[in-house]
């Protein structure tokens, strides 16, 4: 390419020294061996963002699946709360269920009669 645009530009300059056209050829290799190395950079990235948007999407499916099951988990806590709860109060004895701090945590309806 290089020999072509000094031919293009310096139409007189059809004979080349030995020294000159070794210059030429060097420079030739010098660019076609970046050329080749811009390539494989070019295409090494490319996998990479591939690689890293695939990457990516399976990180974000895995975060909806484990908010999915963290959703439905909590449903069915809140419904066998509920149950509990339901169940406590049916009872026609007094329960009182006190955490580790002696704060009520439960108190049925008949409890709240005998206090």
């Amino acid at each position: 390419m290089l020999e072509r645009q000094i031919a293009h530009h310096l139409p007189g300059a059809t004979e080349m020294p030995p020294e000159f056209r070794a210059l030429l050829e060097a420079i030739s290799v010098t660019y076609t061996s970046f050329d080749e190395d811009q390539l494989m950079l070019d295409r090494s990235l490319e996998l990479s963002s591939k690689e890293f948007s695939e990457n990516s999407q399976a990180l974000r499916d895995a975060k909806a699946h484990i908010e999915q099951t963290v959703e439905e988990r909590t449903d069915e806590l809140h419904k066998e709360h509920a149950k509990l709860l339901a169940s406590v109060n049916s009872l026609s004895v007094g329960i009182l269920i006190m955490d580790a701090n002696e704060h009520i945590f439960v108190a049925n309806d008949a409890t709240a009669a005998i206090l």
